[in-house]
């Protein structure tokens, strides 16, 4: 859902206008946890915020906790007794002065001296706080408003900062304030940022101990009934409008489009049992006939990863040895090229999709499986550091979230023309 670039992040993070939305939660925590206070609650609130992070930001951010003790401590009252506070603090002060020898440590500067990638890992886009109720503790606000010492403002040096301060007899409840700069964030993103957060809490404490992160519930049914929702009016509008074009490139209309992409995913499921689990490869050049087989794997339940046919065959050859896919699509231009670094591609064409739109009675009738938003939907390879191609693939959720969002952020509307 959110997605703006680290580099973004700093260069504007003295400078932004920050807005607050607050909310109030119930936090739960599964009884067999058997904890149910600040520690339990701070954990659960840190695993939470780590896993909206890593599903909806493009930042490298590590969560950690920090705990606010000693000198940072609130006493009531000890502003107005100077005299017995100097002599404690001074003898304190002679006896470690005496018992150790000071060593002055700047942590960020030291991490960031290691090398280039320990010194990004110091740039931090996120803040999260988390306190007890302001019964407990009274100088919030001035860790989160100005600090005199150094002209730094807490809340404004973060593009996004969390804030939870907890209440109720067990911390069962918080209020909830996030702090975010409306040049990155819309309202509206803002809000589904609580959302999110609130129900990846509340699936988190009421699951099993030994649940595995990466069967963590976090599209919930909110949002998922909206995207269901945009799917059926963009259906609906495409049925007002058969005549509507939906490529340029080949004045492909958008019906013809739909019914081209559905028989070829027709074709892979029955002929080459294509399916969920499985990554395609494909070969075009920039076409219609390329979101055609784009299309048509995605609607089969598969991913694809585009292979570049201009670069030296090691690259491609280098990612389908991990891949080892049983099929790959390319276009009659690129086919020569496929040919090389896989055996028996199919060859994509007008006539061809033509042929088996047409003698789609063939096959048993519509698709026999559907994708669902955990599969996978696409696969990017990157060279590596090892000169060996990395995969990194994103779900159907992430892309359809991504694809929502993206028209709501560029404003596309029907007339309108991408590029």
């Amino acid at each position: 859902m959110i997605r703006p670039s680290t580099s973004r992040f700093r260069a504007i993070a003295h400078t932004a206008t920050h807005k607050v939305l607050s909310n109030n939660i119930s936090i739960n925590i599964r009884a067999t946890a058997q904890r149910y206070d600040v520690l339990a609650t701070t954990v659960l609130i840190q695993t939470a915020w780590t896993v909206v992070l890593g599903k909806h930001t493009a930042t490298d951010d590590v969560v950690f906790g920090a705990t606010l003790s000693g000198r940072n401590t609130s006493i009531n009252g000890i502003d107005r007794h100077y005299d017995w506070a100097d002599t404690y603090y001074g003898a304190v002060s002679s006896a470690m002065g005496r018992s150790c020898v000071y060593q002055p440590t700047f942590a960020a500067a030291n991490i960031s001296a290691i090398g280039p990638n320990e010194k990004n890992a110091c740039w931090f886009c996120t803040l999260l706080v988390v306190q007890p109720g302001k019964a407990e503790i009274t100088h919030l606000e001035d860790f989160l408003q100005a600090d005199n010492s150094s002209g730094t403002d807490i809340v404004r040096t973060y593009p996004i900062t969390v804030e939870f301060t907890l209440s109720g007899k067990n911390m069962s409840s918080a209020e909830v304030k996030l702090h975010y700069d409306e040049s990155l964030l819309t309202e509206e993103m803002a809000e589904w940022v609580l959302h999110y957060l609130e129900s990846t809490l509340n699936y988190i404490g009421l699951a099993d101990l030994g649940t595995p992160v990466s069967d963590i519930e976090i599209t919930g049914s909110a949002e998922r009934q909206l995207f269901v929702s945009h799917a059926q009016k963009c259906a609906e509008k495409i049925d007002r409008n058969t005549a509507a074009f939906a490529l340029k490139v080949g004045n492909v209309q958008k019906t013809r489009l739909d019914l081209l992409s559905i028989a070829l995913a027709c074709y892979l499921q029955h002929v080459y049992n294509i399916g969920s689990e499985q990554i395609i490869p494909i070969g075009f050049k920039k076409s219609a006939l390329a979101i055609i087989a784009i299309l048509g794997v995605l609607n089969a339940g598969a991913a694809y990863v585009s292979l570049d046919t201009s670069q030296p065959a090691q690259h491609p050859q280098r990612i389908l040895k991990q891949l080892k896919p049983t099929h790959a699509l390319c276009s009659e231009k690129t086919y020569s090229k496929m040919q090389r670094i896989i055996d028996n591609p199919t060859q994509i064409s007008d006539a061809w999709l033509s042929h088996i739109h047409s003698s789609i009675t063939d096959l048993p009738p519509g698709l026999k499986y559907y994708a669902s938003t955990a599969d996978n939907a696409i696969a990017f390879f990157t060279s590596g550091s090892t000169e060996q191609p990395k995969c990194v693939a994103s779900r159907h959720s992430a892309v359809s979230t991504s694809m929502y969002h993206t028209a709501k952020f560029f404003r596309l509307e029907a007339g309108a023309r991408v590029f």
